[in-house]
């Protein structure tokens, strides 16, 4: 029977009382739309009503598809939330015999209403407000870091799973939960494809499935917060927050990640490349939204930083920025907390007055250089008086230009903090290059797992029209037995049917002919029984017929009192004929002066006589009378039975010889026929074993490639793995030497030369 339609489930919710298995919902009241109908929300696997009852309101969720293990799912969820009582869950209860649709009864999940804000309505409402989004990214640390420690993972965490209730979070839609009573199972869906992680599988499923959707979550109210036209840059609110599967598949490609990782920002741009490492992690390696909330200043936000254990070493502050730390009083605690989240996993705003500033004194420079102006002026001098040709004073000029910068070229480039810069920059270009090298070699990696995988591919290919031969082959025989044994059966059921046909002519023919004349037989007996019968009722209505009339002539008219006849009447009757009772029929009518009324009084008087008669009257015959009667016939009747007997005798003497004969040739038939079977399940058996080696040598070859695979895909994943996690560490490297070099940014040839004029 077809699964109902959201159609189904419409018409039927408009019935509560008859529709709903449960006592509460019955008596609820369904949410109407303008058109005075029960209004439905319907998703890609379900539709839901929402029902208003007196204690609360509640949420039915009606499934578009049966789902194998759903109750035994929902019972799991709901003994482990029973125990552990978050306050981001809601309670709810599944319910199997939960709606009748037609003639189905089918299950419905009964889920407490939240009458609260969506996600995308609530973080575009705040855009303007920084702080309601650092404080939101805060709470959800505190419910991801929560539903951890519970053993719980939501499975599906996005924008339309999550409202914002009083600024707190609250989660609806637990068909993908995990709960530890789930262990060992695969998840029943992947989750929104814009919050998942791009290499997310039914296999991942445990309490870690929401790491990588908290941190699209988390990044997404940090970015907006730090930046809010991003939102309606890449179309926030369209199915995601700001970040898509593109981003996530091809990180490289991806202008959010790009514009991320180039904030001006500094906090941002570290939160960004982190996020963006995390994508060269797998989805059973991304780290959890699970670091400890500190109070900050609130006079210096970006100092006094505590980071949970796994990110100390990604986020440190340069040396410049931990001296001028401002030391925090209790007065300065925020309580709210709402900025100090951010602060712990990326790294602080570098103040424009935090520099590096170049340590040669300018003194020699300034020297030098007023030394080359001098010789420059004393040129120009010569010139102007002609003492020297232009080319010479071209050349006085470039020279002396060209000593004094390559001293000063000298100077900069001798200066410590240009080698101090010099250190980090190349340290910050061997990272590049080990990026790069570790980029190649995942590259490759996967390139040869991806190799691996297309030979195992191909072997399964080959294996498999391998066994498709040896079927093609083992049917071809298979099919040749049974043909023969089809040939055979066929045979033998023609013959069986020419058989059955001789033995129905056979039956035929003595149905015919004896058969007839026992018929015939028959039939003369039953007219002798019904003559006898005849005469002998014919005889007894003769005898009661004479005694009524007897009776009848006794009572003459004459002497009767009968109402409205009289003498002159009587008369007439005598001259009709009708003197007594047996006289009177329907001749009265013909009477003179006799019309109904006279006819029924005449017949009135005679009716009780003529009762009284056929009570009197004999009710049989005599037995002398009935024995002549029955004497006439009985001799006939012997005749008869004696000749149908001969004939019966001798019909079903005709019908077993011929049912004999041809039951004996039908065994014969039988035992040809078993005989053929006996040996095609012979023949059938040798192909079986002859194939069955076949199978058996290719299932090993194929098991053989199989595990061979295995192993070499396990070695390269594993090596994959190395190679992802250390990609991690040293793009993050990257991001801490670059955050280093910052400083930096002033020590240039031409910030030398400000320094040496004092600028």
């Amino acid at each position: 029977m077809a699964w109902p339609s959201p159609q189904d489930y419409s018409e039927a919710v408009q019935n509560p009382k008859l529709a709903f298995g449960d006592a509460e919902l019955r008596h609820g009241q369904l949410e109407l739309n303008r058109l005075g109908l029960p209004r439905p929300r319907s998703g890609a696997f379900a539709t839901v009503y929402k029902v208003l009852t007196p204690a609360r309101n509640w949420a039915v969720k009606c499934f578009l598809s049966p789902v194998s293990d759903q109750q035994q799912r929902y019972s799991a969820i709901s003994a482990h939330l029973a125990q552990v009582n978050l306050p981001y869950l809601v309670q709810f209860k599944f319910l199997n015999d939960g709606i009748r649709v037609g003639k189905q009864v089918v299950p419905i999940l009964k889920m407490e209403w939240v009458e609260g804000e969506p996600l995308i309505a609530y973080v575009e409402k705040n855009l303007s407000n920084p702080s309601a989004l650092f404080s939101l990214a805060l709470r959800l640390a505190d419910m991801t870091n929560a539903l951890k420690n519970a053993g719980i993972a939501h499975g599906d965490l996005q924008h339309g799973n999550v409202l914002v209730v009083n600024g707190q979070f609250r989660l609806v839609d637990y068909d993908a939960m995990y709960v530890p009573g789930l262990a060992g199972r695969t998840s029943p869906e992947k989750g929104q494809r814009n919050y998942q992680h791009p290499q997310r599988s039914e296999l991942d499923y445990d309490v870690n499935l929401d790491n990588f959707s908290s941190w699209v979550i988390y990044v997404s109210l940090i970015a907006l917060a730090v930046e809010p036209q991003l939102w309606k840059q890449f179309r926030g609110g369209d199915d995601c927050l700001i970040f898509r599967q593109s981003d996530f598949e091809d990180p490289e490609k991806s202008a959010l990640l790009k514009l991320l990782e180039r904030s001006s920002d500094q906090r941002l741009r570290s939160l960004a490349v982190f996020f963006s490492s995390i994508l060269d992690l797998g989805p059973g390696n991304v780290p959890a939204l699970d670091g400890q909330i500190v109070p900050v200043s609130r006079t210096a936000p970006n100092s006094g930083l505590n980071r949970p254990n796994w990110l100390n070493d990604y986020v440190q502050l340069v040396p410049q920025q931990q001296s001028q730390r401002v030391a925090i009083t209790s007065d300065d605690l925020i309580q709210e907390q709402s900025v100090s989240w951010i602060h712990d996993f990326i790294a602080p705003q570098v103040s424009a007055s935090i520099a590096e500033t170049f340590r040669n004194s300018p003194s020699a420079d300034r020297i030098i250089g007023a030394i080359s102006l001098v010789f420059i002026l004393g040129a120009l001098l010569l010139r102007v008086r002609d003492l020297i040709s232009l080319a010479d004073f071209v050349f006085a000029l470039s020279s002396g230009a060209a000593i004094n910068c390559s001293f000063w070229f000298i100077r900069f480039r001798s200066d410590e903090i240009f080698a101090a810069r010099k250190v980090r920059v190349d340290e910050l270009n061997e990272i590049d290059r080990r990026v790069s090298s570790l980029r190649s070699a995942l590259k490759v990696s996967e390139a040869d797992a991806h190799s691996l995988q297309h030979r195992l591919s191909e072997e399964q290919q080959n294996i498999s029209k391998q066994l498709q031969r040896i079927r093609e082959e083992e049917e071809k025989e298979g099919q040749g037995a049974r043909a023969t044994l089809q040939a055979e059966v066929n045979s033998t059921m023609s013959r069986r049917g020419e058989l059955t046909r001789q033995e129905s002519d056979a039956l035929q023919k003595i149905s015919t002919t004896i058969g007839s004349q026992v018929q015939m037989l028959t039939s003369d007996i039953a007219d002798l029984l019904k003559r006898e019968t005849s005469e002998i009722a014919n005889a007894l209505a003769t005898k009661r017929e004479g005694v009524i009339s007897g009776y009848l002539r006794n009572w003459h008219i004459a002497d009767a009192s009968i109402p409205g006849i009289g003498p002159g009447f009587k008369a007439r009757l005598r001259t009709a004929g009708i003197i007594n009772a047996a006289d009177v029929n329907v001749r009265v009518l013909s009477v003179p002066g006799f019309g109904q009324t006279r006819a029924s009084a005449l017949f009135a008087w005679q009716r009780p006589l003529k009762l009284r008669a056929e009570q009197t009257a004999p009710k049989t015959l005599s037995f002398v009378e009935e024995a002549a009667i029955k004497a006439k016939y009985e001799g006939k009747r012997l005749d008869l039975v004696t000749r149908k007997e001969v004939s019966e005798r001798q019909f079903r003497d005709a019908e077993n010889a011929i049912r004999t004969t041809y039951a004996s040739l039908k065994q014969d038939l039988q035992s040809d026929e078993l005989i053929a079977k006996r040996k095609a399940d012979s023949r059938m058996k040798e192909i079986e074993s002859k194939y069955k080696l076949q199978y058996s040598e290719v299932f090993r070859r194929r098991a053989k490639i199989e595990e061979d695979t295995k192993r070499g895909t396990g070695c390269l994943t594993e090596k994959a793995g190395i190679l992802r996690k250390e990609l991690f560490s040293r793009r993050w490297e990257h991001e801490k030497v670059r955050r280093t070099i910052v400083p930096f940014r002033n020590v240039s040839f031409a910030g030398y030369l400000r320094h040496i004029m004092g600028i």
